[in-house]
C-alpha cells in the first residue's frame, strides 16, 4: 500500500486490506483504492492520478451518508454507490459498520467492475 493509517474503530485491518487490494489488482480492472472511516478518515490507499486523499476521503463520507439517509426513508440500506463520469466510475462499497471501499474504474468496465466488488464484498 502505498499510504495506510490505523484508525480506531475501523473493522478492516491491514492484512485483510492489503488481500483486498492485491486481488483487486490481479484483475486489471481498477485504477485505484480507497478505504475510508465512516466519518471521513483516510485509512489505506491505492491512490489514483494523485487524489488528495484526505478530501476524497472526507467527501467520500459525505456521499455515503447521503446516501444512507435517502435509503432510510424507504427502509432499506446502501450497498454500493455508482458516481459515473465520462472515463471513470467510482464504486463506493459499504464494507462493514464503520469503513467504506472505494474503487475507480474504466466507465467501459462498469458491469465487470460492480461484480467483482458485490462478489468481494458480500456478507
Amino acid at each position: 500500500m502505498n499510504n495506510f493509517r490505523v484508525i480506531d474503530g475501523v473493522e478492516m485491518k491491514p492484512d485483510e486490506i492489503e488481500g483486498y487490494f492485491k486481488k483487486l489488482d490481479s484483475t486489471n480492472i481498477f485504477k485505484g483504492y480507497y478505504v475510508v472511516s465512516r466519518d471521513g478518515m483516510h485509512v489505506a490507499s491505492k491512490s489514483y492520478n494523485n487524489i488528495n486523499t484526505d478530501t476524497f476521503s472526507a467527501m467520500s463520507a459525505v456521499i455515503l451518508g447521503a446516501a444512507e439517509t435517502i435509503f432510510s426513508m424507504v427502509k432499506d440500506k446502501v450497498k454500493v454507490i455508482e458516481l459515473k463520469g465520462v472515463d471513470n466510475i467510482f464504486f463506493v462499497v459499504s464494507t462493514d459498520d464503520r469503513s467504506l471501499f472505494i474503487a475507480v474504474s474504466n466507465s467501459k468496465k462498469e458491469k465487470e467492475a460492480l461484480d467483482l466488488l458485490l462478489k468481494t464484498f458480500s456478507k
